[in-house]
């Protein structure tokens, strides 16, 4: 005697995707959400809910890249019957996500009037392809790394503006302090005086002798050496007179040195 075949009870649901457009597409995947049941699916695939009671469904599809659209309904209602398999795609279309601005940085380096600058800017999403840079002076450039010679120690106002491959810009301005470098120092200028016929045994006084500095940036030391071999003098003074006296032992013609 043949058994009579069991009615059906429950009804299947397959879910697949389909994605498509010119956008970089999400490697995850999504999740497929049926009546509160998750379960992940490809970009481009399928998967099955068995043992569904005949009835309407909440299907919808998450975890979608926010560069991507889902076509249609979202959620939707499939209606799923005893014994059978309903089956929804769902069209997704991806574009190029929306450019970043990039980000505009640099470092300043300065050695008296000569300054160097560099560029630490960046683009989160492509290329930077524009630097241009006003100096402060009236004066601009371009590149990453442009020197600059400034005619006058101040504090500049430097600005740097970057360009990315999509259009976008960011400014960045900072202020640069550039200072005078020092002067070249100058020997002091100095006069020994008149030719002298000093006495064995007297005393010499120095007649004329004198120095200046034209940087004036003392203090200063003054060295006689005597050119008898006796010990040099030395001692601190300001600019104008040198005075000092000596006495000669034996006669002889004699240099001293100042």
């Amino acid at each position: 005697m043949d058994c009579p075949t069991p009615t059906p009870t429950t009804g299947d649901l397959t879910v697949t995707t389909t994605t498509g457009g010119t956008g970089t597409l999400d490697p995850n995947g999504y999740i497929v959400t049926v009546d509160g049941a998750t379960k992940p699916i490809a970009t481009n695939g399928s998967v099955p809910f068995n043992g569904l009671t005949p009835s309407n469904h909440s299907v919808g599809l998450s975890d979608v890249a926010s560069n991507c659209v889902v076509s249609g309904q979202n959620p939707r209602t499939v209606a799923v019957t005893a014994g059978n398999t309903a089956q929804t795609d769902f069209a997704i279309t991806c574009s190029p996500p929306p450019n970043q601005p990039p980000t505009a940085n640099f470092t300043p380096d300065c050695n008296g009037l000569d300054c160097s600058f560099t560029s630490t800017s960046s683009d989160p999403d492509g290329t930077i392809t524009s630097q241009q840079w006003n100096f402060g002076d009236g004066t601009t450039g371009n590149g990453a790394s442009p020197s600059h010679h400034y005619t006058a120690a101040n504090t500049y106002r430097v600005t740097l503006t970057v360009t990315d491959n999509g259009g976008l810009t960011d400014v960045l301005s900072k202020d640069v302090v550039v200072t005078q470098p020092p002067a070249f120092n100058q020997p002091p200028v100095v006069i020994a005086g008149p030719d002298q016929n000093p006495a064995v045994g007297l005393l010499f006084n120095l007649d004329g002798a004198s120095f200046s500095d034209p940087d004036h940036d003392g203090p200063w030391t003054v060295t006689i050496d005597w050119g008898d071999g006796s010990q040099p003098l030395t001692f601190s003074a300001s600019e104008g007179p040198i005075n000092g006296s000596h006495s000669y032992t034996g006669v002889a013609f004699t240099e001293y040195t100042l």
